[in-house]
């Protein structure tokens, strides 16, 4: 939903499966000025099913084949968007800069994860989110306090929320939990400049000091 421009066992995130789905919100890599995201797919039939679910289930004026929702893309996004298309690498590149001097600094600190990249695939860092184990809470209270937007997107487990009390759980979630407790994700972005990275690891290394 938010790795556009990213490749996973040598091919591009959308050009896998029947279908996926991303998310164009203003935060992410490829962002509009609004609400917005795609599906892309390539069986025919799915395309057609979801260009009439979009346009409130009708598959011509007033004619409402499926209960649909009112999901179109409206045309000042689109233009946005496309816009933005066109520098995409460069921002993904400049992001992974910024991860790769992250990575250069954090790697050497046994108390923190950094993210994960299997290979033959890249990372476009949509999110920088590190792990850690002992004290996480505490490093974000210091990375506050030193001026660090650093963030735990999510907190919670779907499980817990009120809509899916009733829902069947299989397992006992141990490492959804334990990620809950340990992830951390740091700023990123294409403008973020070298020398705010360099702060920001500098922080981080003074508190595990």
């Amino acid at each position: 939903a938010q790795g556009f421009g990213a490749k996973y066992n040598g091919k591009k995130l959308g050009s896998s499966g029947i279908c996926s789905a991303f998310s164009f919100f203003p935060s992410k890599n490829l962002g509009s000025f609004g609400d917005a995201g795609c599906i892309t797919t390539n069986n025919r039939q799915i395309a057609k099913i979801l260009r009439v679910l979009r346009n409130h289930g009708q598959d011509g004026a007033n004619k409402a084949v499926f209960l649909g929702y009112n999901s179109r893309l409206d045309s000042i996004q689109a233009a946005v968007l496309l816009s933005k298309l066109k520098h995409i690498d460069k921002f993904n590149a400049q992001r992974k800069k910024v991860a790769q001097k992250y990575n250069s600094v954090l790697t050497k600190l046994p108390m923190i994860e950094t993210p994960y990249l299997p290979k033959n695939s890249s990372h476009v860092y949509g999110v920088y989110t590190i792990r850690v184990p002992k004290k996480r809470d505490q490093l974000l209270k210091f990375l506050t306090k030193a001026g660090v937007a650093a963030r735990v997107y999510y907190p919670h487990l779907i499980s817990k929320m009120k809509i899916f009390k009733a829902a069947k759980i299989i397992g006992n979630l141990e490492n959804s939990k334990r990620a809950c407790k340990e992830v951390l994700s740091l700023p990123i972005g294409p403008f973020l400049k070298s020398s705010q990275a360099d702060y920001i690891t500098k922080k981080i290394c003074q508190f595990f000091k």
